[in-house]
């Protein structure tokens, strides 16, 4: 039924802090790519990426959500949780606490008042903002070697990079706590109460690439429904699908 090789994750937050979480670990590893690229459409991507983070996080105390999803790990962690597992969750509390103390101050403060940062930061909302007529400064740093940007780089997400190394054990513990079920969507439909009181964070839908059906979800604490569409033409839009889709399912805790 499946080809594991093939098989696409579609990964869906079911809380508040797990949408923040699965946001933030997305535009982190889109820095590190963009930042990667020596050429100054990498640098611009890193900078647009690294705006996006700082505007994500900039009203929200990140480092107190740990904190408060590693407690929660460790008070409602699953039955199944043997020893091993509990002194993983008491050791990543642990780690994610020592990581916090590194980073000083409100997350982002050290781009507040950041002269380059800010001026180029408002300019990323105009579609061609960043250009040398307009923002020669701009012009003048991403024509400077390749080495001197990154370091820049490295020291505006540094703190963010911290953040991120705590965000990552939470989440890794997450997708390890998981129940899976193999489930047929009929004619691109399914739909399953959950049992009362279940803390549920992640939910991982896999499916077959090669059915070129993708789910959409709506969920609340009791109930999912899963919706497939195929996409037969992108410049179309996808219609239910007609045929009974095979997927996985992962209920992350």
């Amino acid at each position: 039924m499946y080809n594991v090789s093939n098989l696409i994750c579609y990964e869906f937050p079911l809380t508040k802090t797990m949408r923040l979480f699965l946001r933030f670990e997305q535009l982190m590893a889109q820095f590190d790519t963009c930042a990667q690229e020596k050429s100054h459409s990498g640098t611009l991507g890193a900078l647009t990426t690294l705006s996006d983070i700082y505007q994500l996080t900039m009203h929200i105390d990140l480092k107190a959500e740990i904190l408060r999803e590693a407690d929660r790990m460790i008070i409602h962690a699953p039955a199944s949780a043997d020893d091993a597992m509990q002194k993983k969750l008491a050791k990543t509390r642990t780690e994610c606490a020592e990581i916090i103390k590194k980073v000083n101050g409100p997350l982002g403060q050290h781009l507040k008042n950041h002269y380059l940062f800010n001026l180029i930061r408002q300019r990323l909302s105009m579609p061609g903002g960043i250009n040398p007529f307009d923002l020669p400064v701009s012009h003048f740093w991403l024509n400077q070697p390749h080495k001197e940007r990154q370091q820049l780089l490295v020291r505006w997400i540094m703190p963010y990079f911290q953040i991120n190394k705590a965000i990552s054990k939470l989440l890794a513990n997450t997708r390890l706590l998981a129940t899976e079920d193999t489930s047929v969507a009929t004619q691109g439909y399914f739909q399953k109460n959950l049992d009362a009181g279940n803390q549920f964070q992640i939910l991982q839908i896999l499916v077959d690439g090669k059915l070129h059906s993708y789910p959409e979800i709506s969920s609340g604490r009791q109930r999912i429904t899963l919706r497939f569409f195929d996409l037969i033409d992108p410049a179309e839009r996808s219609n239910q699908s007609q045929q009974d889709v095979p997927f996985k399912i992962r209920y992350c805790v």
